[in-house]
């Protein structure tokens, strides 16, 4: 079963891109203030910059072994009610259901054990690292910064308050399958981005 870790959501925008990472690979991400174009992944293979459409997702994960990102693509409220009109078990079917279109899919590398789900557009350097050179657009105090070790249980910023804009989420190191794409939950449309480990 899927638990939730939280709502990833840019406070400055009210759309985003979103950038999914190794968490050691993500310390060197600086940032991305133009935003994406479309799906690209990362050259080491290590994450992606995607969007769902522009909507800010739910995160979720399951026993180490997987994490789903669900966003409304029509924007809503900050609580699950509110966005899905049901809570973390009615969502189980959207989170494991086939998906009506696939818009890509890919293999992720996750070799430090977590994965970071944050806003492309901004970087997120190590805690204490040096910062100054940094593009003041994707970087500022209150910028959330990820920890110096990877947490033993999902980490959930929001930094300042009221933003929600990075979440880090333990899973076994090893690759990963990505699949973005599109389902209904009561006729209304929803994105999903997966990450699902590979046994080899």
């Amino acid at each position: 079963m899927f638990e939730r870790v939280g709502h990833v959501f840019y406070n400055a925008h009210a759309s985003s891109p979103i950038v999914l990472g190794d968490f050691e690979a993500m310390k060197k991400w600086p940032g991305s203030p133009d935003g994406s174009d479309g799906y690209v992944k990362f050259k080491s293979g290590k994450g992606a910059i995607f969007d769902l459409q522009l909507s800010s997702p739910d995160v979720f994960v399951r026993a180490r072994q997987a994490i789903a990102l669900l966003a409304p693509l029509q924007r809503t409220g900050w609580t699950l009610e509110e966005r899905f009109g049901r809570d973390v078990e009615g969502l189980q079917a959207a989170l494991t259901g086939e998906l009506v279109s696939v818009w890509q899919e890919d293999e992720i590398l996750l070799p430090s054990g977590a994965v970071v789900v944050a806003i492309a557009y901004n970087a997120t350097p190590e805690f204490g690292s040096d910062s100054s050179a940094l593009d003041p657009r994707c970087f500022s105090k209150t910028t959330p910064m990820l920890p110096r070790v990877a947490p033993a249980t999902p980490l959930y910023s929001q930094e300042p308050i009221g933003a929600h804009e990075l979440a880090v989420v333990p899973l076994e190191a090893g690759s990963y399958r990505l699949r973005l794409g599109e389902l209904e939950v009561d006729g209304a449309r929803v994105g999903r981005c997966t990450l699902e480990s590979i046994t080899r």
